[in-house]
């Protein structure tokens, strides 16, 4: 297929090459274009933008781009069999198939920049010429809202990946799915109020670290009710008994299993004095009491997320080591307190990876990230016939993009006849909230899933409380971490 990239020079670098290069990489011939009319930004926001820069020592070089640099890759208008309208013109001819980009449904890149100074991403979503209608891409993390630049190319990271998904679905021939045309209502942007509320948080930062307020990971536990039902509401910590730290580090990614007739607990540890996650273990015992862990797999990566499982008579863990760029399957060797290596699941950089057995095949769910997304907002599958594989990407990855309830968030686990999963929410910051969703459909065609539940900031027994991250139920109990400052009053285990 010929596909013609229309755009303006200042989004060569960010949006423009790598847009082109994947395109080019599934075997698509590409022609850049020039668009004839530039959307100019209000100088209030170019000097914002400049601030922005300034504040974080960072020079942009999609904002101070060589012409240079996209005139050598600008070609001239050819006949192409689609195109990519990056700049929100209008068609040449109403026989030329467009897609247009949209941002909370307005192909103005002012409502790209009108959403990221309000906080959020802006829901992303393509206008498609020959249907009228919109393809949905997902709402993508912001993981730095106080960065603008940064904010702005994590999205737009995800909006090329989902523009090449929906160029490769249609040349496959797979059924294109449109969402209605309504969307939010654009938010005003309010330069001074960023600015004032920038710096207020900068300065309570310093405040909390100042006084030792700042907040860390706290793991807890409680006895699993009789009658489950799924986590939502408002919830009293004294319910809850927590694992004590020395303040010399942190606790959190709690998975529990059942062996032997005890309840072992395996946590991610962050020694303050290293900066570089260890798993570590404990026992919980008959009272729900836990002594200190110890150290049971180190690296020389920042492990984390230690979703331990039970195959064939053995266990596994499956530890996040993203820093590595690969997933690597550990074997109890001597449970607990010695773990081998088996194999690399995964040779690429995973987060958060969450494996499940469903019919007959294993799956694993992980958040990805694409050029320099977020790892917040991206879901991705991979399935295999056996344990060490191969294993194969779904054809559809990422299968999810949704701030709200992509990123697992702790180990599935069957209710009521259906397949739930734990999900992060980060709409409101990393560790913001946890959703539970109902998988519908998994299989090498789509995924669906339906939320069910949300645990949010502020609903959770304490309005200190950021939020919850990481949820896991087995082994008669029910585990979470939570995102407090030390002052929080909890029952210590």
């Amino acid at each position: 297929m010929r596909i013609a990239i229309r755009l303006d020079p200042g989004d060569w670098t960010r949006l423009g090459a790598p847009l082109a290069a994947a395109l080019r990489a599934a075997g698509h011939n590409i022609d850049i274009e020039r668009a004839r009319w530039q959307e100019p930004l209000p100088p209030s926001l170019s000097a914002l933008l400049l601030l922005d820069r300034t504040l974080h020592s960072t020079s942009s070089k999609a904002a101070n781009e060589p012409a240079s640099e996209f005139e050598s890759a600008a070609s001239q208008p050819g006949d192409a069999d689609l195109i990519l309208d990056l700049a929100a013109t209008l068609p040449t001819s109403s026989n030329v198939h467009v897609l247009t980009p949209l941002f909370d449904g307005s192909p103005q890149r002012s409502a790209l920049w009108a959403a990221i100074l309000d906080g959020r991403a802006p829901e992303l979503s393509v206008l498609d010429s020959a249907s009228g209608q919109h393809r949905p891409i997902g709402t993508p993390a912001l993981e730095m809202p106080a960065h603008l630049e940064a904010s702005a190319a994590m999205v737009v990271s995800r909006l090329a990946e989902g523009l090449v998904r929906i160029v490769n679905d249609g040349v496959a021939g797979r059924p294109l799915t449109y969402a209605p045309s309504a969307h939010a209502k654009l938010a005003k942007p309010r330069s001074a109020q960023f600015l004032a509320t920038t710096l207020a948080a900068k300065a309570r930062r310093v405040l909390d670290r100042t006084l030792g307020s700042s907040p860390q990971w706290s793991v807890g536990w409680r006895a699993a009710s009789q009658n489950f039902s799924l986590p939502q509401g408002s919830l009293s910590l004294q319910d809850w008994t927590f694992l004590k730290d020395d303040g010399n580090r942190y606790y959190a990614d709690p998975f529990v299993i059942e062996h032997g007739g005890a309840r072992h607990l395996f946590v991610e540890e962050f020694p303050y004095a290293t900066r570089r996650g260890v798993i570590s273990h404990t026992l919980i015992d008959a009272s729900g009491r836990a002594a200190r862990p110890a150290t049971v797999l180190e690296t020389d990566f920042h492990l984390s997320y230690p979703h331990i499982f039970e195959d064939d008579g053995e266990i596994f863990m499956l530890p996040e080591c993203s820093a590595s760029g690969r997933l690597t399957l550990y074997r109890a060797a001597e449970f607990p307190d010695r773990w081998e290596p088996v194999a690399d699941l995964l040779t690429e950089r995973v987060h958060d990876a969450t494996l499940v057995r469903r019919d007959g095949r294993y799956v694993i769910f992980a958040a990805t990230e694409w050029g320099g997304s977020s790892s917040w907002d991206g879901l991705s599958l991979f399935t295999a016939e056996k344990l060490l594989g191969p294993w194969q990407p779904h054809p559809r990855n990422p299968v999810l993009i949704d701030v709200t309830s992509a990123r697992p968030g702790g180990a599935m686990f069957e209710h009521g006849g259906a397949l739930i999963r734990p999900a992060q929410d980060c709409s409101g910051g990393y560790g913001s909230a946890l959703t539970f969703a109902r998988i519908d459909r998994l299989d090498d065609t789509g995924f669906t899933q339906t939320p069910l539940a949300t645990w949010r900031s502020g609903r959770i027994g304490d309005p200190r409380i950021i939020g919850p991250h990481t949820y896991n139920c087995a082994a008669g109990l029910e585990l979470i971490d939570l995102y407090a400052p030390r002052q929080v009053t909890v029952r210590y285990g």
